[in-house]
């Protein structure tokens, strides 16, 4: 169990250990669906199911749908993320909401694909090993010490702040707590309620053991066969930085961070936008650890004088910056992240 209050900052880096995308993949997967310009033999590219999807639902103003598409295909990857794109065109509804429908579309593509992904019993994820990851690390540290009976306490002092889609995080702590630990699903269920998790961009859904009823529902890896509607009725779980900034997002982060004893940063971008997200909370004085993998050397001075001033930290505890694998950084600085003082 963790010693004090301590929140993971999670970017896309880190769920690529579970075979989620990085951001780079994901815009470019994205960028291709979107992409509806006609090819040499005059038919329309990007994905034809989508595509089909606008001409229908849009009719007489389908065609401004597609110019959108094309448009936001062809300047995504100007932007260091699909979410500095998408605030590029915050006064586009057409080109946003597109891109929402391509974000969901992708992502439970992504996790029906993934290994977590068991066909017998989607509501679990598949019951097997999974090395070189970063949430059985997390899991392992969280149930450290404790009795069995105390399952409710496991993430008690622990918060995610979440800037990806995906529901893998949620989807492995809940089935590896029923599938490994034995714990029933309404006790997993409950476990898991103590975590804070806050998405500032949203996800494309709540798996169904987080629902408030069936209906609502999104299983991991859903697949939503011909009911393309359903993409658009997801868009509305998803959030552009536009919105999350006209949201109580930004506050919820900045009292979770501000009661934080220990900040891990893992698999996280750095990019400019998502720092001015964490921008004004104030930990009291915290350890503060994060991971710099394939960033070059020459950025990480200068990277921990930005934690530092993004966290008002003014230096009193030096952030640890390692340029290693998340679930490397986890076993390797364990002690550290765990330490009561």
């Amino acid at each position: 169990m963790f010693s004090l209050p301590t929140v993971f900052i999670i970017g896309a880096g880190a769920n690529s250990e579970l075979g989620m995308p990085t951001g780079a993949s994901l815009k470019n997967g994205i960028a291709n669906d979107l992409n509806f310009a006609r090819d040499s033999n005059g038919l329309n590219r990007g994905d034809r199911d989508l595509f089909e999807l606008l001409v229908n639902r849009f009719r007489e103003s389908s065609e401004r749908y597609t110019e959108g598409g094309i448009e936001l295909s062809r300047l995504m990857n100007k932007f260091a993320s699909i979410d500095e794109a998408l605030h590029w065109f915050s006064s586009r509804p057409e080109v946003v909401s597109l891109g929402k429908v391509g974000i969901v579309k992708k992502i439970l593509e992504i996790e029906r694909g993934s290994r977590l992904f068991n066909v017998s019993d989607p509501e679990l994820a598949r019951d097997v090993e999974y090395p070189e990851c970063w949430v059985p690390e997390f899991l392992s540290m969280a149930v450290g010490s404790l009795k069995r009976e105390e399952v409710e306490k496991i993430f008690s002092r622990t918060s995610l702040v979440n800037f990806n889609y995906d529901r893998t995080v949620e989807h492995f702590l809940y089935s590896n707590l029923v599938s490994t630990f034995g714990f029933s699903r309404d006790e997993a269920k409950n476990a898991l309620l103590n975590l804070n998790i806050i998405r500032p961009y949203g996800s494309v859904g709540q798996l169904p053991w987080q629902a408030k009823a069936a209906s609502t529902a999104v299983p991991f890896g859903m697949n939503h066969g011909n009911n393309h509607q359903q993409l658009f009725t997801l868009t509305g779980n998803i959030r552009t930085f536009t919105e999350q900034a006209e949201s109580q997002v930004k506050e919820q982060i900045q009292t979770t961070m501000t009661a934080a004893r220990v900040i891990v940063l893992l698999g996280f971008g750095f990019h400019q936008q998502n720092m001015s997200i964490l921008l004004g909370a104030k930990p009291l004085g915290k350890r503060i650890f994060a991971t710099v993998l394939e960033i070059d050397k020459e950025n990480h001075e200068n990277l921990a004088r930005n934690l530092d001033g993004v966290f008002q930290n003014n230096g009193s505890v030096r952030p640890q910056l390692l340029d290693r694998r998340c679930y490397k950084f986890l076993q390797t600085m364990r002690l550290s992240i765990m330490a009561p003082l």
